[in-house]
């Protein structure tokens, strides 16, 4: 969703606004995770600043800069999955870490902010349509028992299970 969450904020690797319809139009079993929204993709640091001013910032590289989400980037994400959801013809869940979306987002990451998961989770709770399938676990999004999460909801979208 990283590339949404740029589409949104004009970050750099922004890839449109059809990001993410494709399956849900067909039916095809959806399953989101918010890796890598707790950042805007920037360039450099002194064209983000400028571009983001009063945000916290990771310098990635000399190009790229790391420009911390807020909860108004946040709640964007939920209204524009709300409309991307509200159009899918087939089975979504959406799983929202509350340990942090990505390693900059945990104790560890330079922009690590616990309070930003529980607002994710909240905003989409509060905004997606009524029968989404919202999964909120007490892990990181790089933790095996999210993975596992994931995996296990795969293999029910399928039929495995």
């Amino acid at each position: 969703l990283v590339e949404i969450i740029d589409f949104l904020n004009g970050g750099l690797c922004s890839a449109g606004p059809d990001r993410g319809k494709a399956a849900l139009a067909k039916g095809v079993p959806t399953i989101f995770a918010p890796g890598n929204v707790d950042f805007i993709i920037g360039g450099p640091i002194d064209a983000s600043r400028q571009q983001f001013p009063g945000k916290r910032y990771h310098i990635h590289n000399p190009a790229l800069t790391a420009v911390r989400t807020e909860p108004p980037e946040l709640a964007q994400l939920a209204d524009h999955m709300a409309g991307l959801i509200g159009a899918a013809r087939g089975p979504v869940s959406f799983f929202v870490p509350l340990g942090g979306f990505s390693s900059h987002d945990s104790p560890q990451g330079h922009l690590y902010d616990p309070g930003q998961p529980p607002l994710l989770a909240q905003y989409l709770r509060e905004k997606l349509p009524a029968g989404t399938d919202i999964q909120i676990l007490d892990q990181h999004i790089n933790d095996a028992g999210f993975a596992d999460a994931l995996t296990a909801q795969v293999l029910r979208h399928t039929g495995v299970l």
